[in-house]
């Protein structure tokens, strides 16, 4: 079968009179000059096949008042329905249409079989309006847009400066319906804490989900609700690819209410959302696979809530836990294997017999197994052995933590701990092949640049200062190694190479962040040095200078992987994203060891506000009291202050001190060093001075 055009000149068009004729009582009664005139205005398209008998047509009509074309009429032979002629029919219409108009438009009357085949060619149903048959028939008015902004006429516009989170259409409806037994989880979703972080949408498709309730008056309060959200526009060709991507994940989705989930999950994807949020099980059970093929995390509404709530609350210290604790980290010993059985045996899915195998299997291999505990004088807080059996893979078959309030805080050390590790030793892969990890710990992979790639968790790591091109050379390299470990990672390092090879330094700089602790030559990212006096240092990242510190923190309570630091708001032109160097200033107290750059961070995002307004928004990043933020002010509650979030730090083994700094000032900027407060420096100077003080 192939496409051709019907002119009025052509031998097809009294086939396709006829056949419009044939199916008159569902296409309504046109006459015979209406297909004349779109013939001659070449806008009748038609299917044949190899003998030039007609399969089917349509012809369509435009506005160029409104900008839109108008199907007028999709009819199928009855010999050759559901064999994909709509599609082919429609395809072609878009080639024609879409460099030209806002989009097409179609109306249907609701109990016509072909209101089904609408959606499916990713049409919208916008609207309701009366037929003119006797019967008082209703018409849908649907819609396939070509990426207007004012689909709808919406007033809503996406907040991008907030985590987006696409809902599905259980979520929608129990939102909207009080008496729902999910409304109260749902409603969770729209708290005022979680709002400040995160943008709750609903995708073109909700409005095809409304179309199907045949009461009038439900489906206009269900559009009314669903305005009151911002909408995910995608094209529908790059929807149609994921949607086909997603039936080779769920061949059983064959329903309308299955289709319609698939084009949902298909818009988030295709709109780069990382959220996704539903209650569908079969969905949810397929999590890891969309994660690890899409990069959209499915999740139920109260494991959306948790993971912002340990996100916001636990990724980092809470003074209010953190002060007075003593924290040690150690190796296991004999002593103590049956209190640890008790305490990290999972419980669930996993048998003890099994746990206790693996802790001996763990323990009883201390040459290449390194076994730790993290616990106060009281209890265990946190399991992991470190294995080292392969030169290139540092594994990590035993990770588990107890509840508690440091649970997310020593997940993300323990991980940050891990990837350190790994590039100090030059281990091209870390891999958490525990098959019973917490919900916590697999929010801190998520953020800590591992993988979910069958069954195990897996982070690429390309140690050193690099430009692209040698990092593309490395993941070639990488992609060998994993092979020997039956390690499939091909499908993420072919995303890592498209990204790579952009000309664009955020879309590297994501790419940098996620082989953490890599540093790209051939980026330019703002660079800055911050100075930290040595009372802030020592309980954010500075270790060493806590040994000499009597009250100050120990160093195993340094266990940070996101912070805030409040500075005065002189200095506006910080920016994010950014990387830091910092540089531990002198004060009264007499530290030792300041007056030099002593571990660099990247600068996560920037906010000005008054201080207590800051304080109560960052209240549980960081060991600050509100009397310092205050103190940063001058005590004026009204003076604007400066916060920046920061992560992805690392302690330079070779601190440089301020002689060489001036030094350096001095031969090659030919001015003197001066660091009163954050100094811009170039994206050159920073790998200098990291390259330095990492001893690379």
């Amino acid at each position: 079968m192939h496409i051709t055009k019907v002119n009025e000149t052509s031998p097809l068009l009294n086939d396709v009179i006829e056949l419009g004729k044939k199916n008159s009582s569902t296409l309504g009664f046109l006459p015979k000059g209406a297909y004349k005139v779109h013939a001659s205005e070449n806008r009748i398209i038609a299917i044949v096949d190899k003998e030039e008998h007609l399969l089917g047509y349509l012809f369509y009509s435009v506005s160029k008042r409104k900008n839109i074309a108008y199907i007028v009429q999709l009819c199928i032979d009855s010999n050759y329905r559901r064999k994909g002629i709509s599609h082919k029919l429609f395809n072609e219409l878009l080639k024609e249409t879409k460099s030209i108009y806002r989009g097409i438009r179609v109306r249907c009357r609701r109990d016509y079989e072909a209101s089904k085949v609408w959606p499916k060619l990713g049409f919208i149903a916008v609207n309701d309006m009366p037929g003119r048959s006797k019967s008082g028939s209703e018409l849908t008015v649907w819609w396939y847009d070509f990426g207007s902004p004012d689909l709808f006429s919406f007033d809503n516009i996406r907040d991008l400066s907030k985590d987006q989170v696409i809902i599905d259409a259980n979520i929608f409806y129990s939102l909207m319906n009080k008496n729902s037994i999910f409304h109260r989880e749902s409603s969770l979703l729209l708290s005022d804490w979680l709002i400040e972080e995160i943008e709750i949408c609903l995708t073109s498709e909700i409005y095809n989900e409304i179309n199907r309730n045949n009461e009038k008056d439900k489906r206009e309060e269900s559009r009314a609700y669903a305005k009151r959200f911002p909408n995910v526009l995608e094209e529908g060709q790059k929807l149609s690819e994921f949607y086909n991507d997603l039936k080779l994940v769920f061949p059983s989705f064959t329903s309308q209410s299955g289709e319609s989930d698939l084009r949902h999950l298909a818009h988030a994807i295709a709109s780069d959302i990382r959220f996704f949020v539903t209650r569908d099980k079969k969905i949810l059970r397929k999590s890891n696979h969309l994660f690890s093929k899409f990069g959209v995390l499915v999740l139920r509404p109260a494991s959306l809530i948790i993971h912002f709530d340990e996100l916001i609350n636990g990724s980092s210290y809470q003074p209010e836990k953190l002060e007075g604790s003593y924290l040690i980290s150690t190796r296991v010993g004999r002593e103590c294997i049956s209190e640890i059985e008790n305490c990290f045996y999972s419980g669930k899915e996993e048998k003890k017999n099994k746990f206790e195998s693996l802790l001996n299997d763990c323990l009883l291999s201390p040459n290449i197994n390194d076994t730790n505990v993290v616990k106060t004088q009281d209890e265990f807080l946190a399991l992991y052995s470190f294995n080292r059996n392969h030169d290139s893979l540092l594994d990590i078959p035993l990770f588990r933590i107890s509840k508690s309030a440091l649970s997310s805080t020593i997940s993300f050390h323990v991980l940050n701990q891990a990837v350190q590790t790994a590039a100090k030793e030059s281990r091209s892969l870390v891999v958490v092949s525990d098959k019973y990890l917490s919900e916590k710990i697999e929010v801190a992979l998520l953020y800590s640049g591992f993988h979910f790639i069958k069954n195990k968790w897996i982070k690429i790591n390309v140690k050193g200062i690099l430009e692209s091109k040698e990092v593309l050379l490395q993941l070639e390299l990488i992609k060998q190694i994993a092979l020997k470990f039956y390690l499939d990672i091909d499908d993420f390092v072919i995303n890592i190479v498209g990204l790579l090879k952009s000309d664009d330094d955020l879309k590297k700089y994501k790419i940098e962040r996620m082989l953490w602790p890599l540093k790209l030559m051939d980026i330019n990212i703002p660079s800055y040095i911050v100075p930290i006096k040595p009372h802030w240092a020592m309980n954010l990242f500075d270790a060493q200078i806590a040994r000499y510190d009597l009250f100050g923190s120990d160093p195993s309570l340094i266990l940070n992987y996101e912070n805030i630091y409040y500075k005065s708001a002189h200095q506006k032109f910080i920016s994010a994203p950014s990387r830091i160097l910092w540089y531990v200033s002198k004060d009264s107290r007499g530290y030792s060891d300041v007056m030099s750059l002593k571990a660099s961070s990247y600068i996560d995002g920037v906010f000005m506000g008054k201080p207590r307004t800051l304080y109560k928004q960052f209240n549980r990043l960081g060991i600050y009291r509100f009397r310092d933020v205050l103190n940063i002010s001058n005590f004026e509650e009204k003076k604007e202050i400066m916060a920046f979030k920061f992560s992805g730090t690392e302690i330079f083994s070779a601190p440089i001190n301020i002689s060489s700094l001036r030094d350096y000032w001095e031969n090659n900027l030919h001015k003197n060093f001066n660091i009163q407060g954050p100094l811009k420096i170039s994206s050159q100077i920073f790998l200098n001075f990291y390259k330095s003080g990492m001893c690379i």
